[in-house]
């Protein structure tokens, strides 16, 4: 409309204070995702000088430093204020992760300002500075950005707990009597469970899950919780499994004094990532109840079963 111009108002003092927050919870994220460890004050001087570089580009002479070279080169301070010194591979990774998380984070918080507003054009991008029009709540941003920041802190909880998960997961094989049987196994360092006299580790396993290599009454005692499963074992195994079994003493939470049965085979192999390692100096503990409630492993591994025998 002619004679009419619109006029933009600009809060620099909470321009600065938004693109702050949003600068420190890109770093944080991206410093999670490169998996570095950087004190909370080189967190805060990266995200400073990215909340200060939003206020320079509304300076008039600001177009040089609007240009694209000087995104960059801003990003790249930003990111050696936070993670320096570290090598080229880890740099050009976080400067690749910092974008990525800066286009995600960008787009929930505007997507999330747009659902909950009425107001179509109420949230502006000014030269990589996000500001607002008159009319829409910088409230409302400030719980988006809030939202954002609590879900990516539960996404990053979640993909590292089952990061975690994965990779302690093998694969694990049991040999007696030239019979097998795989399963998945779960690595707990925790686990210092050994044989009191031969000090040989132990892995516990679901007997259930060895059925097929194992005397039948020994599981099904052991499935059946029996008391009397060792006396189980003792009247009812043929005589060539008597020198396989042993009794393991144990202590857990809820159970003091607790006894294990255990078993020795001819060896276990772990495969991991095309990784195998054979050993023949373990016990493998046998237990009637489930392992994971999952399902997504049935045994866990003494950390001392992965050298490899020689």
């Amino acid at each position: 409309m002619q004679g009419s111009e619109l006029v933009l108002k600009v809060y620099v003092d909470i321009v600065f204070l938004v693109n702050f927050g949003v600068d420190f919870f890109i770093l944080w994220l991206t410093g999670k995702l490169m998996a570095m460890k950087k004190g909370i004050v080189r967190l805060l001087l990266g995200a400073f000088f990215g909340a200060l570089y939003s206020l320079v580009v509304f300076l008039p002479a600001g177009g040089i430093l609007a240009s694209g070279y000087a995104k960059v080169a801003c990003s790249l301070v930003m990111l050696l204020l936070a993670f320096a010194p570290f090598s080229w591979r880890l740099f050009f990774k976080g400067m690749a992760l910092m974008y990525l998380v800066s286009f995600a984070v960008g787009g929930c918080v505007v997507a999330f300002v747009y659902l909950a507003d009425d107001s179509a054009y109420g949230l502006q991008v000014i030269n990589g500075a996000g500001v607002l029009q008159t009319g829409l709540s910088y409230h409302l941003l400030l719980a988006g950005i809030i939202v954002v920041m609590v879900s990516g802190w539960y996404a990053m909880h979640y993909v590292n707990k089952n990061r975690l998960g994965r990779n302690l997961l093998y694969s694990l094989t049991v040999a007696v009597f030239h019979k097998k049987v795989t399963i998945k196994a779960l690595l707990d360092t925790g686990n210092q469970l050994v044989e009191p006299f031969t000090k040989k580790p132990v892995v516990i396993v679901e007997a259930k899950y060895l059925q097929d290599i194992l005397p039948q009454d020994v599981v099904k005692a052991l499935v059946k919780d029996d008391d009397f499963f060792l006396q189980a074992v003792q009247e009812k195994m043929v005589q060539e499994w008597v020198p396989r079994f042993c009794m393991i003493p144990y202590s857990s939470v809820g159970r003091e004094n607790g006894l294990l049965l255990g078993m020795r085979p001819d060896y276990i192999e772990i495969n991991e990532g095309g990784k195998k390692v054979i050993n023949r100096d373990v016990i493998v503990g046998l237990i009637g109840r489930a392992i994971s409630k999952e399902g997504r492993y049935q045994a866990i591994l003494h950390p001392g079963v992965l050298k490899q025998d020689m």
